[in-house]
């Protein structure tokens, strides 16, 4: 309480604290003084504490009679549904991790869009399950006043509207979310700012405003005149009705429709221009439309529809004993706009198809009597129109549609159609349903002539071809960015698009990124910079080469042999590994939800999690050292799993949509196997920085870097990356010296060229700290040495462990004639590594066991040796004292001594 009033002096009352589910109360007096007795002094066990926001004039009950005007606003986010995590209903059966992880990429974001908008909050608290967020403002209003600024601010930051009333209780920080009791979830106070205001300059922009309350619906007039006026007259109500009706973000539109409508009615002599204008003009003010935008579309309308006067000639007419006529979908169509008005004679029959009124699909169907068509009435399809904008070229030879669905009064939504969607009312609701899309027909015919209306509506539409994968494609000699909601490419019209595979249709986690000032880049540039100060320097420097580079991953993999290499980050808790990453990760994709835990996952779950991704780069956190992890890893490397369950497994093609990838964990792999997929870094306790250091980058735009960063990898020219790519090389050769090993080569390239785009863009990265980031992977990769473990070391390490599991060592191994020789039975030796260790042994026969000894210069020439009783033994004698330090032999030198006793 003392944060939240700190500065202000509040009226006299009481703080309300209330616990459920046994709605129990405490009261404590506000403001406080020293030496006040304290009348709450803890949270009953077993209970949801919260607060009320607003003092009480006193200890009665915590009703909006009984709060005293306050100076805060504030603002509550459920994580539920949201992006932040990936859509997920049941928030309450996530792990408190995966909740906190989400928690704090939404923290970063708003926090970021609070401080560009100058909204500094006075506090954050982590509820749990969501965010609940501050205001201090420097005086005090009415309790509607305060309801309305907290009403603009759940609107634009995706607050939950309904606890915006001043009398509202907020969870308490350090008590205990107990919605899932199982689960319990710390409430924390993430976010504190005692100096912050929020000035009623900055805060009158959200002050939510009450639209007027659309008028109530007149009824009609009972229509009188002629066919044609009564004819007009019912048209006029029809579309008044139609603009009543109307939900938010369509009406200025069928305002237009409308006023064009009448103006044909108006241009054909049979409406009173001002009364029809009038009666417009009435129906778009009670659904709240703006005056100047009112008069503009009137005008525009009607002047448009008196230009094209409506052919009256056939209203009033007896319709002649014919069959339903046939004519062009959509086209030179006349139609009774007044069935089922008493005393008007049918027109003639209307051409038979679909078309569009009042923003919907409408089709005709006959009134017979006595088996004779009499009259014609217009039954609504849908609650929606569809309007493509570009048609898709399927890889598999299918097509269909990209464009905007309208669904009356439930928005606009962007998505893509499939050619199937029309085959049936169930399929195409499948795709259209969940955006409040209705079908009212249940005759599949029906739905069929609406796709062949929109055929011949749209019959010109531009193409794209679809790709499989997102990230960068080249496209006729110009690089293209596909992402889940965009395709970015210098001509106005996408010429590709992400067509999913036979199991993924898409992800949110591969949007685009958002667009950014030139401020905003430049303050996100700041954190790119601080980040060596705030974990191992030379650990920030490999994130952040590897995540600009990863951007640029289509176009580097081709010089690298098609592979695309790792970064393995291991450290101790709390030493900065994963928030470091997180740093990164959100600079070069501009979000945090490309984050998966290692553990726990299925083999297909991984696939799906890491492929498909092309130059998108992602984090798997909690690597755990083992048979499965490392599989995984692997096969992610070298394609041992389908792609995407979609039977595809062409090295060259699918190398590129694997996702860059970083792997954290506390521990490292000892299977050389794995560790040769990339460059390893440790992480230091003692480098890390402090918290002040983490909220300042944390404060910075950083998802602003990310839409630059892809940028330049779409535009930079060829010769330039060329040029980039040479450099990169030399640098990794330097690093890495004479040693031969490639995939090590390659992946210092990789590292070395993201380094190279941020030095190109920063200009304070040098040559020397790019080296150094470069050789220090090369010896934690190697241990030290020229090479990474081989086979036969880690075969040494593996025996030294099992001969302490079995009683008679010396069966297995006899000491040599000098004092640091051991021999080594192959075939017994052999034999017990692989009965241990099964397929994750080093070695896998004898014959291989003695190729290598042969060639290892610690292995002496021979089958036969000398003990050291001077007995001949068939065995190969190896020299401890010359085995490679990376590989631990000191155990094979204890059993050494040991048996010598």
């Amino acid at each position: 309480m003392a944060l939240l009033y700190g500065g202000v002096t509040p009226p006299a009352g009481f703080v309300e604290f209330r616990f459920l589910p046994s709605k129990g109360r405490a009261w404590m007096p506000w403001p406080a003084f020293e030496g006040h007795p304290d009348e709450f002094t803890a949270i009953p066990q077993k209970q949801n504490a919260y607060f009320g926001i607003s003092l009480r004039r006193d200890q009665q009950d915590g009703t909006a009679q009984n709060v005293h005007p306050t100076h805060l606003v504030w603002l509550d986010i459920d994580l539920k549904g949201t992006p932040w995590v990936h859509g997920q209903l049941d928030v309450q059966n996530m792990t408190p991790e995966e909740l906190r992880e989400c928690a704090e990429a939404a923290f970063r974001h708003y926090l970021a869009a609070f401080l560009a908008a100058d909204l500094p909050p006075r506090a954050v608290v982590y509820t749990g399950h969501g965010l609940q967020v501050y205001w201090a403002r420097r005086a005090r209003s009415d309790l509607a006043d305060t309801e309305a600024y907290n009403r603009g601010l759940a609107a634009a930051f995706d607050g939950d509207p309904k606890t915006v009333d001043a009398a509202r209780i907020f969870r308490l920080p350090g008590s205990l979310n107990l919605k899932n009791r199982e689960r319990p979830l710390p409430v924390e106070l993430w976010h504190q700012d005692p100096d912050a205001w929020v000035e009623r300059d900055a805060l009158e922009g959200y002050r939510y405003v009450e639209k007027p309350k659309p008028a109530p619906v007149s009824q009609p007039a009972e229509l009188t005149g002629t066919a044609q006026e009564r004819y007009a007259q019912a048209a006029l109500q029809r579309e008044v009705e139609a603009v009543r009706a109307t939900g938010e973000g369509g009406r200025n539109d069928q305002l237009n429709r409308s006023a064009f409508a009448v103006g044909t009615l108006i241009g054909a002599g049979i409406l009173d221009e001002v009364e029809a204008e009038r009666q417009l003009r009435e129906a778009a003010e009670a659904v709240g439309l703006d005056a100047g935008e009112i008069r503009d579309t009137l005008h525009s309308g009607l002047e448009a529809g008196k230009a094209e006067p409506r052919d009256l000639s056939g209203v009033g007419l007896k319709p002649e004993r014919q069959p339903a006529a046939q004519g062009t979908i959509g086209k030179d169509r006349v139609r009774s706009e007044a069935a089922g008005v008493p005393g008007l004679e049918a027109p003639r029959p209307p051409v038979s198809g679909v078309y569009v009124q009042h923003g919907v699909y409408y089709i005709d169907r006959p009134v017979k009597k006595g088996g004779e068509v009499v009259d014609w009435y217009p039954e609504q399809l849908t609650n929606w129109v569809w309007e493509p904008n570009l048609k898709l070229h399927y890889p598999d030879g299918t097509y269909g549609e990209r464009g905007t669905l309208i669904v009356r009064g439930g928005g606009h939504h962007e998505l893509q159609l499939g050619s199937s969607a029309w085959n049936s009312r169930k399929d195409l609701l499948e795709t259209v349903g969940g955006y409040q899309a209705r079908c009212f027909t249940t005759n599949n015919s029906d739905i069929a002539k609406i796709g062949d209306y929109i055929a011949a509506t749209y019959p010109d539409l531009p193409g794209a071809r679809g790709v499989k994968s997102y990230g960068l494609h080249l496209h006729e000699g110009e690089w293209v960015e596909v992402f889940e909601n965009r395709t970015i490419s210098s001509g106005d019209t996408p010429p590709l698009f992400y067509s999913g595979t036979p199991v993924d249709p898409g992800s949110r986690a591969f949007k685009a990124p958002r667009l950014a000032t030139p401020a905003q880049v430049d303050e996100a540039r700041r954190a790119i910079v601080k980040l060596p100060g705030l974990i191992t320097p030379a650990v920030a420097y490999a994130l952040l080469g590897y995540g600009a580079a990863s951007a640029f991953s289509p176009r580097i993999t081709p010089h690298l042999g098609n592979r695309l290499p790792f970064v393995y980050v291991a450290g101790e808790r709390e030493s900065g590994k994963t928030s470091g990453a997180q740093i990164a990760l959100e600079l070069m994709t501009g979000y945090s939800a490309r984050l998966t835990k290692a553990s726990g996952m299925t083999a297909y779950q991984y696939d799906i999690a890491h492929s498909s991704a092309n130059n998108s780069l992602a984090l798997l956190d909690e690597y755990r050292p083992g048979e499965i992890d490392d599989g995984q890893l692997r096969k992610h490397h070298d394609l041992g799993t389908k792609w995407r369950g979609s039977g595809m497994a062409s090295k060259n093609l699918a190398y590129e949509l694997n996702a860059p990838l970083v792997v954290l964990g506390e521990g490292f792999t000892d299977d050389a196997a794995t560790k040769s997929r990339g460059v390893l870094y440790f992480t230091r306790k003692q480098d890390r920085g402090g918290l002040d250091g983490y909220s300042e980058v944390l404060k910075l735009p950083l998802w602003a870097y990310a839409a630059h960063l892809h940028e330049l990898a779409r535009t930079t020219g060829e010769k330039e990356h060329l040029a980039r790519i040479q450099r990169a090389t030399d640098l990794a050769g330097q690093a890495i010296g004479g040693t031969a090993n490639p995939r090590l080569r390659y992946a210092l390239t990789y590292i070395a060229y993201g380094l190279l785009v941020l030095q190109d863009d920063l200009e304070v990265i040098p040559d020397t700290a790019i080296l150094d980031t470069l050789r220090e992977g090369v010896h934690n990769t190697l241990e030290g040495g020229s090479e990474g473990v081989t086979n036969l070391e880690l075969f040494l390490e593996q025996l030294a462990f099992v001969l302490t599991k079995v009683p008679s060592p010396g069966m297995y191994v006899v000491p040599g004639a000098l004092p640091t020789d051991l021999l080594i039975r192959p075939k017994a030796c052999l034999d017990l590594v692989q009965a241990h260790y099964r397929e994750r042994a080093a070695i896998a026969n004898t014959t291989l066991l003695k190729q290598y000894a042969e060639q290892a210069s610690y292995f002496a020439a021979g089958d036969v040796h000398k003990s050291y009783e001077g007995h001949p033994v068939r065995a190969k004698r190896v020299t401890l004292s010359q085995v490679p330090e990376r590989c631990d032999a000191d155990l094979l030198e204890e059993f050494n001594r040991r048996l010598r006793q």
